[in-house]
């Protein structure tokens, strides 16, 4: 809903993994004076980095590579980031490099890293917690179909949550939700391409 907002061009929209990024992307964009809706998962509150954030400024609509790799590209932002991180771990000790990518903002969305690693990998994994259809992972397939088709030897995948209410139950929520363990298997199943 946010993120279809932001097309009114005076909105930025930006899910943050820690509270350095969000210090971050709040200190640009008390400098370009725009709104900014920032939002947090759960997971954030528990990877709280206590570091110094004097003067800690991050371009609104720029990604970070958190992970060099060759073999598989791995795109997420907020909790997904947690999920991506342990399945490369995960990853590496199949010897699969996976690169991953934080988004930090989805709108603006930074087009030249993402396109610049499915150049490199050739394979991308989208990570998110909305529902498959209908989230924000269709969106960056819809670009990568028209932008870089060529650049693409693999199917791209989406690890997402199920298409269903979100369950009350804790063990029902776990099945509902992506994780590291689904994260590392349909990346390791797209590395095979």
């Amino acid at each position: 809903m946010f993120l279809n907002m932001s097309i009114l061009h005076h909105l930025h929209t930006a899910l943050c993994r820690d509270i350095r990024d969000f210090d971050g992307i709040a200190r640009s964009n008390r400098v370009l004076a725009k709104h900014l809706y920032c939002f947090e998962g759960i997971l954030v509150q528990v990877l709280v980095d206590q570091g110094k954030l004097d003067d800690y400024v991050i371009p609104i609509g720029k990604a970070r590579i958190v992970r060099t790799g060759k073999d598989v590209t791995l795109i997420a932002w907020s909790n997904g980031m947690t999920y991506a991180l342990g399945a490369g771990d995960e990853l590496a000790k199949e010897g699969i490099e996976a690169e991953v990518i934080d988004l930090r903002t989805l709108l603006p969305l930074d087009e030249e890293t993402i396109l610049n690693s499915v150049k490199k990998t050739n394979k991308v994994l989208v990570v998110h917690e909305d529902t498959k259809t209908g989230g924000i992972a269709g969106e960056i397939a819809a670009l990568l179909c028209e932008k870089a088709f060529a650049d693409l030897d693999g199917p791209l995948m989406r690890v997402a949550s199920l298409d269903t209410p979100v369950p009350y139950a804790p063990s029902l929520e776990e099945y509902f939700l992506p994780n590291a363990k689904k994260v590392f298997a349909a990346a390791k199943e797209l590395a095979r391409y």
